[in-house]
């Protein structure tokens, strides 16, 4: 698909009505987006690379309390999560996004392909108890997630408690609730100011020895559908035309670069405790040859822009060791 196709389309379900807005684009996601072929391998994929980062660099799942910010569709992070020895997970969205459906389908996917997932959590926690947790969850999950009742049982069964619309800036909670604050692909999605408000929040959340973990897909994701443009396409505009092309509720993207990301940790009294970067050889070799990138976006090196994910790992700048 072109990516001013995909831009138009979403451009034109967002002027309707949220109530018409909402289950149409459920429905395109259904038959020709994301949701068609869920990528249930990348978030139980990616709880396994937090819970390797928590053991090599701090002191596991087993036990922890964890906040999510953007739960989106899918709960998989905070099953898996569970699953390796996590005490509970609140988990909040600004959109009630998340279906019974999808949580099934999830669900049915993780028995599915068991063998390979235990092999993979256990290496980060008990396998005993990683078995018996899942066994619970088979047992719960039998009936099937059907509807609200069902889906609303079935994360009470995993100590998952799922909250939205949630503002994740003013959340009222006590200073000091949870051991860790995640997030993975969330951060591109949300403006400057809310993001930092957002990071600040989750450092008062944070207990002092506690640890902030996120991971940012900073390209340009009309790419991932059109594979004509670079990683970086995104980066020609000025802030006014980029609001015109995706600047509606179902596409919005920051196109904040790592650097700037980390500024931002920065000024909310977070510290780099462990980092890991990404650069992709397309949009670099685009940078260094001439690419038209806009005067907003010429003070970084073609090294640094063209970064296009990161995976940070933060603690308290008032923490020890």
């Amino acid at each position: 698909m072109k990516w001013y196709l995909k831009a138009l389309v979403q451009n034109g379900v967002a002027l309707l009505p949220d109530k018409l807005a909402q289950p149409l684009y459920y429905q395109l996601q259904l038959r020709v987006g994301e949701l068609r072929a869920p990528r249930f391998d990348m978030r139980y994929g990616a709880a396994v690379q937090m819970a390797k980062v928590f053991s090599e660099h701090h002191h596991g799942l087993a036990g922890r309390r964890v906040l999510e910010v953007g739960t989106g569709r899918f709960v998989d992070v905070p099953i898996a999560l569970w699953l390796m020895g996590v005490e509970n997970t609140l988990t909040v969205d600004l959109n009630p996004l998340l279906r019974a459906d999808q949580v099934h389908r999830s669900i049915t996917y993780l028995r599915q392909h068991w063998a390979h997932y235990r092999e993979r959590f256990a290496t980060y926690c008990d396998p005993r108890e990683l078995q018996q947790r899942f066994d619970i969850l088979c047992r719960q999950a039998a009936p099937g997630v059907h509807n609200q009742r069902d889906l609303t049982r079935i994360l009470g069964v995993m100590n998952i408690d799922y909250r939205a619309p949630s503002d994740a800036s003013k959340l009222s909670l006590p200073d000091e609730s949870f051991d860790y604050f995640v997030s993975f692909v969330v951060l591109q999605h949300v403006p400057p100011k809310p993001l930092a408000a957002i990071v600040a929040e989750g450092r008062r959340l944070l207990k002092k020895d506690g640890r902030q973990w996120h991971v940012c897909n900073t390209s340009d994701h009309f790419s991932f559908v059109d594979p004509s443009v670079s990683p970086i396409n995104f980066l020609r505009w000025s802030e006014p035309q980029w609001q015109l092309v995706a600047g509606n509720r179902f596409m919005y993207q920051n196109r904040l670069r790592a650097d700037d990301y980390y500024r931002i940790f920065r000024a909310a009294g977070l510290a780099m405790a462990h980092l890991d970067e990404r650069a992709d050889a397309r949009a670099l070799s685009d940078l260094r040859n001439g690419f038209p990138v806009h005067r907003n976006f010429r003070g970084a090196s073609p090294e640094r822009a063209a970064i296009i994910r990161f995976q940070a790992l933060l603690k308290r700048d008032d923490a020890s060791g």
